[in-house]
């Protein structure tokens, strides 16, 4: 078997993914199924699986779960209106890089543009300060890349980004497996955009193999996704990037 066949045992019944087993597809399990999903098809186009119907298929699944009437307003699942969380706005804006689908990300970006930088399913014109997503820069940064692409006005945000790439996880225990995760994504959403964000990932790469070896981001995959049995697929198809 392969990833997507393995995938199909931590399929969603909305469609999403797992970090855990769900072998009768049980609606939402989890919290973070976006960011979830967003590795998988990720994974796919580094594994060299990826086809313009899994591109449609990952911007359906995102846009089902647009909170009605609400274009670019993620909710963690279709229909539901509980918290946003900006984990899922990382794995959502690197997928859209990775990729290539800057309409998914024009959307979103268009919704925090438009709201004050508020991403709130429960009241969608209500601005709070947990709502407030683009309070973090490099998210803003991440949000402009998904969409094509940061204007030239709108350039500090990428050095922020890369300030937070090159000092991120620095003495950070190797059990703390999201920082990276959340650092990696962050990585494939403003890199293929930012010379400097590149040369900060290569600083952040350098401690990345220091502490996990030269498996990288597989053996943080390999530690993230340890429920089971079964194993995570992502255990095994995680590409990490080259030293």
């Amino acid at each position: 078997m392969g990833l997507r066949e393995e995938i199909v045992l931590f399929e969603e019944g909305d469609g999403l993914i797992a970090p855990y087993a769900n072998p009768t597809h049980t609606f939402r399990t989890c919290d973070n199924g976006t960011m979830f999903c967003s590795e998988y098809y990720i994974m796919l186009q580094k594994n060299g699986l990826l086809t313009e119907q899994d591109k449609a298929d990952y911007v359906a699944k995102i846009r089902a779960c647009y909170v009605e009437g609400c274009t670019g307003l993620v909710a963690r699942a279709p229909g539901d209106r509980g918290d946003t969380d900006p984990d899922d706005y990382h794995g959502i804006a690197a997928a859209c890089v990775v990729l290539g689908v800057p309409e998914l990300g024009h959307e979103i970006l268009m919704w925090g543009l438009t709201h004050k930088g508020s991403f709130n399913p429960t009241n969608p014109t209500t601005w709070t300060k947990e709502s407030w997503l683009f309070r973090m820069p490099q998210l803003m940064a991440a949000v402009y890349c998904a969409a094509g692409g940061v204007p030239f006005y709108m350039w500090p945000l990428l050095g922020v980004a890369a300030a937070i790439i090159a000092t991120s996880c620095i003495n950070t225990p190797t059990s703390d497996t999201d920082a990276r995760r959340l650092s990696w994504l962050l990585i494939q959403a403003v890199s293929p955009y930012s010379w400097t964000c590149r040369q900060a990932a290569k600083l952040w790469y350098s401690r990345l193999y220091k502490d996990y070896g030269p498996e990288g981001m597989l053996g943080v995959a390999r530690i993230y996704y340890s429920a089971g049995p079964p194993p995570h697929p992502f255990r095994e198809y995680w590409k990490t990037e080259e030293r």
